[in-house]
């Protein structure tokens, strides 16, 4: 039924831009200035040399509250820095790949990892989580008993760092107990909130979480601890990409400084070295994008991880550096990354067009639902449903502003809800191109200019740059599906939504703290149609 009862949660474009700043010609508009795409450079320091080991700490047993035992060992790999330290701690949990056979390892699958970590001034632990999983111990109950095995693990190492000689290397006053981030793949980059929750509650303080290709369970809770997490593009295994949902979820109901980075050809399990399949093949590669190796993926990973730990640590702030636009490219690979911090302002509200105004283009409130009787558009901005603790079904549906355009003379004018600008870093257009519509090229990426007014009436102006993904039409087609009394239309595949991230420094000329109107103007394409989920400055 509807694109959303028939295809899962697909292919997110979150790509930022380069821009070209300059005034518009009338008074008391900016000068030209040029600003261009970054690419974040890798953290990676190697400056640690590092002693690695596998340890096994013997046989522990859980007994859930569903009743069932669950024999386990408390094992794993670890890599340490050769220091006196303290070094912040990392944990590294694996998902549920294995349901029968007791006898295979996925923790050590990360050994790379967890050697590069140690290189650049971290303890990394990578702990054996399979038993969670195996159905013979339960099933539906993995987070309950992951939490279990990962406090074990925890209370372990502090004992060691407090002195006891439990691990093949010395953690005596060696961990930072004030630093400590998870880790997390597959379900385990869900279950990594559940961990960090629950060691909160034993004042344990979770500084920072990193989930990689995570599943997601809408009817857990999640703590405010912020987190970064890694969409693969060609997930073979969790299809729906969950992850964008989350990143969703915890922008809308936390208080954390989240981001999300969608990595254009990964798959699932390049990221886990004892996960043999290759699940892109899975998908058909006709976006332009080659699926990546695993060597890719892995070098992808480190520098990654490094970087947004460095960050969260407070050892190097760029991975969030608000006042940049987002990149297209991490690491050497194509990427597009969503940035959201806690102090963020939204200038509109999204269920409804009263504050946007026009006289030359179509602007007007619509839906995008998971349920086809309540969605208004053809294209999925990947939305979901779920059901409440009674069973009924809850629809989250997406509120959008959608404007449409034929000529090149059409603006629209947006009232914003905050006039104050100047203690914010970046405007941030959250925007998808209508990849139905008729009134955009499929091959061509649409520009606008982008102009602040100030009270005055001095004006600032930026146009978007030529071939951005995230203005580019998502190549698919139409679909149809038909009911018993109705005929159901779709453009599959789904076409998440992107972010435009627009320096404030590019607008020149203007007073920020007294902000009239934010105006989008179509020079630059003679038409097209969007939607607009938001508009903030942060």
């Amino acid at each position: 039924m509807k694109k959303k009862l028939i295809f899962s949660l697909t292919i997110a474009m979150l790509l930022c831009l380069s821009f070209v700043a300059c005034g518009p010609g009338n008074t008391g508009s900016s000068n030209s200035t040029v600003m261009t795409d970054f690419e974040i450079a890798a953290g990676i320091q190697n400056a640690y040399e590092y002693k690695f080991s596998e340890f096994d700490l013997g046989d522990r047993s859980y007994a859930s509250l569903a009743g069932y035992e669950m024999p386990y060992k408390l094992r794993g790999i670890m890599a340490v820095p050769v220091g006196d330290g303290p070094f912040p701690l990392v944990l590294l949990t694996h998902g549920s790949h294995e349901n029968l056979d007791e006898t295979k390892r996925f923790d050590t699958g990360y050994d790379y990892l967890v050697k590069a970590l140690a290189q650049n001034g971290y303890i990394a632990v990578s702990m054996d989580m399979l038993m969670p999983y195996i159905w013979a111990y339960g099933d539906g109950d993995d987070a309950e008993k992951s939490v279990a095995v990962a406090d074990e693990h925890i209370k372990s190492i502090l004992a060691a760092s407090g002195g006891e000689a439990l691990y093949p290397v010395d953690l005596a006053g060696r961990v930072d107990t004030g630093k400590i981030a998870l880790v997390g793949h597959s379900r385990g980059g869900e279950t990594i909130f559940q961990i960090a929750q629950d060691q909160r509650g034993k004042g344990i303080n979770i500084e920072t979480l990193l989930s990689i290709a995570p599943s997601w369970d809408v009817s857990r809770e999640f703590p405010d601890v912020s987190a970064t997490i890694i969409v693969p593009q060609y997930d073979g295994d969790v299809t729906r990409l969950d992850g964008i949902a989350l990143y969703d979820y915890l922008v809308d109901n936390n208080s954390g400084d989240y981001s999300v980075t969608f990595l254009m050809g990964a798959n699932h399990n390049f990221f886990n070295r004892n996960i043999e399949r290759d699940d892109s093949t899975s998908h058909e590669a006709e976006d332009g994008h080659t699926p990546l190796s695993r060597e890719e993926q892995e070098k992808f990973l480190i520098n990654y991880a490094v970087d947004f730990l460095n960050a969260s640590f407070g050892i190097e702030e760029r991975f969030y550096q608000i006042s940049e636009p987002q990149p297209n490219k991490m690491y050497g690979l194509d990427v597009s990354r969503r940035v959201h911090i806690s102090n963020t302002a939204s200038l509109i509200d999204a269920g409804t067009a009263d504050d946007f105004s026009s006289e030359t283009a179509v602007v007007k409130h619509v839906v995008d639902s998971w349920f086809f009787k309540e969605d208004d558009i053809l294209i999925d901005t990947v939305t979901i449903g779920l059901l409440d603790e009674n069973s009924n079904q809850i629809n989250l549906n997406r509120n959008l502003v959608s404007i449409e355009w034929d000529n090149e003379d059409s603006a629209v004018k947006i009232i914003p809800l905050v006039s104050d600008f100047s203690r914010k870093s970046a405007l941030s257009i959250h925007i998808v191109p209508d990849s139905a519509s008729v009134l955009n090229k499929d091959d061509e990426a649409m520009r606008f200019t982008i102009m602040l007014r100030d009270t005055n009436g001095n004006t600032a102006s930026v146009i978007t740059a030529a071939d951005q993904n995230v203005l580019s039409c998502y190549p698919g087609e139409l679909g149809r599906t038909e009911l018993t009394d109705s005929t159901i239309e779709y453009w599959n595949p789904p076409t998440p939504l992107g972010t435009l991230n627009i320096p404030l420094t590019l607008f020149e000329g203007v007073n920020l703290a007294k902000i009239e109107s934010v105006e989008l103007i179509f020079d630059q394409t003679v038409s097209g149609a969007v939607f607009i989920d938001g508009i903030e400055v942060q």
